[in-house]
């Protein structure tokens, strides 16, 4: 991560959640990838 803040392209940052690491990159053509591990925290149903 850059001095303000700000991350470099290409570069993966770690960001630390509860259910745990979420990995982020900013990619050179604009586009951010997310990867980490899944886990369903909701289940229910909704009438419409």
């Amino acid at each position: 991560m850059s001095m303000n803040g700000e991350c470099r392209r290409n570069e993966i940052i770690t960001v630390k959640l509860k259910g745990g690491d979420l990995f982020v990159k900013y990619c050179d053509n604009g586009e951010i990838e997310l990867d980490g591990t899944v886990k369903q925290s909701f289940k229910g149903q909704i009438e419409i």
